[in-house]
């Protein structure tokens, strides 16, 4: 069981209310008003990709296209009422193997920016690759036991040399010290800059597969392909 902190607001009564009140609804499948019917999202759908290419996903609204990256990254909501089948693998390996931790293979780009105000550009890609990376360039792969392959890293790790490298080519380096903010209690970056910034802070994480939903919002056409580029970049020299 996850630690619990205690704040004021898990604390009032009327949290408490809304929580017993939420449960109730989704254990007894109360519903008020409504009639429940049954939809499928996907059906018959058996794709492939290969490695070192970025796929482009086409389709109107409401066709699925969030759902299955969703599926790919194992972040669809299962309960009686979301009955999920079928199986995504990723070399042979699959979410429910034992030993495998899904989010360190594939993440999910939301369509919606999800980031602190309070944290700073530089500070917000530099926490997400901290917590993936320990706070190291070094490898299991490295022979650390070899004093210039340590100096090496070391040098690495002081300049924070992938964390700036990824700023860079999103064009964030020039507003790295910059509050994220909200553009109400807090002033910072634009909302296109804050987009570059949420598609930034997952690069910083390392995973092998990105699944980017609708990234281009709110950029102009210029913007959204530097950062195409940049991914079909990375790709091809990782064929990732």
């Amino acid at each position: 069981k996850k630690a619990r902190i205690n704040t004021v607001l898990n604390q009032s009564p009327l949290y408490k209310l809304r929580k017993k009140v939420r449960k109730m609804l989704i254990e007894h499948d109360y519903h008020v008003g409504t009639t429940l019917e049954e939809k499928t999202i996907m059906d018959g759908v058996n794709l492939t990709f290969e490695s070192g290419k970025n796929y482009l996903v086409l389709g109107a609204p409401g066709s699925g296209k969030s759902t299955l990256l969703k599926m790919l990254a194992n972040t669809l909501r299962r309960d009686k009422k979301n009955v999920l089948g079928g199986s995504v693998a990723v070399n042979g390996f699959k979410p429910d193997d034992e030993g495998i931790v899904w989010s360190n293979l594939i993440a999910y780009i939301d369509q919606i920016d999800r980031l602190h105000k309070f944290l700073t550009v530089g500070e917000t890609c530099d926490f997400a690759w901290k917590c993936r990376s320990g706070g190291t360039h070094a490898k299991a792969f490295y022979q650390m036991d070899d004093p210039e392959v340590a100096a090496k890293v070391k040098e690495l790790d002081e300049k924070m040399f992938q964390v700036v490298k990824i700023l860079d080519g999103m064009g964030l380096l020039r507003v790295k010290d910059t509050f994220v903010g909200d553009n109400e209690s807090v002033r910072g970056v634009s909302g296109g800059e804050k987009k570059r910034v949420t598609v930034a802070e997952m690069m910083c994480t390392g995973v092998p597969i990105l699944c980017c939903d609708e990234i281009s919002t709110g950029l102009d056409a210029a913007t959204t392909y530097d950062i195409v580029k940049l991914y079909s970049a990375a790709a091809a020299i990782f064929e990732k």
